[in-house]
């Protein structure tokens, strides 16, 4: 839910004060996770002044399912006031209903969010000129209830867009169908190994790391464990993780230059 302009005039400090000493009133509701280039000894000073003084005593918030849902079936969204001359468009493919969350299929899931943006560009952007870009993102998550969805993002000319769904939803058949090129899967696991190479000397990426551990079970990053879990990715495994999003809720948004009148 946004914030709207009568939801800041309205907000009461006293009763922020509150919510936030609420909040915060319990240190075991937390999990502090610190990366970096730290001193140790002052570090550990640091936190003996700053967190381990703070109040304790039993957890009691948690990530609740609040048993909403977004809509499911096919539905489309259509606007005409875009202020640029190309059409943007949001393709959503949700599953409300995951059944098969582990930690083998989200590393297959992730591979197949980048397979499908490297077929899609192939395909429709440099084969057939019918988009301006694309970009593939998605969620495979277990918290607060088990579900995937892959977001398909793209640009083209207005008249372009019921081709270039059309388009997409063919190809997603195929690769369920008939699955991907082993060069293409291939050079996903190469560059997958070297970037996460890569982004451990970084603070961020440890941060992220634990938090995925801890939220969603992921094993904590080790080069050699990694690489094995990477390699053991198969063509089939691309296959059955499109067949987690495809279950036949569809949602497109479009977005259209504003009509002329």
């Amino acid at each position: 839910m946004s914030l709207e302009i009568e939801d800041i005039d309205n907000a009461q400090l006293n009763y922020l004060q509150k919510t936030a000493d609420g909040l915060f009133a319990n240190s075991e509701n937390y999990a502090f996770i610190l990366s970096g280039d730290l001193d140790i000894a002052k570090t550990k000073e640091l936190l003996q002044i700053y967190i381990a003084n703070l109040p304790k005593g039993t957890p009691k918030d948690s990530i609740l399912d609040d048993k909403m849902r977004s809509i499911s079936g096919k539905k489309e969204l259509i606007r005409d006031y875009g202020d640029s001359d190309k059409a943007e468009v949001t393709l959503i493919y949700r599953n409300n209903d995951l059944q098969d969350y582990s930690v083998e299929n989200r590393y297959a899931f992730n591979a197949m969010k980048n397979i499908l943006q490297e077929e899609l560009m192939e395909k429709i952007r440099e084969e057939n000129s019918k988009i301006y870009s694309i970009y593939v993102g998605g969620s495979f998550t277990q918290i607060p209830f088990p579900k995937a969805s892959i977001e398909i993002y793209f640009s083209c000319k207005p008249e372009e867009v019921n081709g270039v769904l059309k388009d997409i939803d063919k190809m997603i058949a195929e690769i369920k169908q008939k699955g991907v090129k082993t060069e293409r899967l291939d050079n996903y696991k190469k560059a997958s190994i070297i970037a996460a190479k890569r982004n451990a000397q970084k603070s961020e990426f440890w941060v992220s790391t634990i938090e995925n551990h801890l939220i969603n079970e992921m094993p904590i990053y080790q080069e050699k464990e990694y690489e094995t879990r990477i390699e053991k990715i198969s063509v089939k495994d691309i296959q059955k993780a499109l067949s987690f999003v495809d279950v036949g809720n569809r949602f497109v948004a479009v977005l259209n230059p504003k009509t002329v009148k």
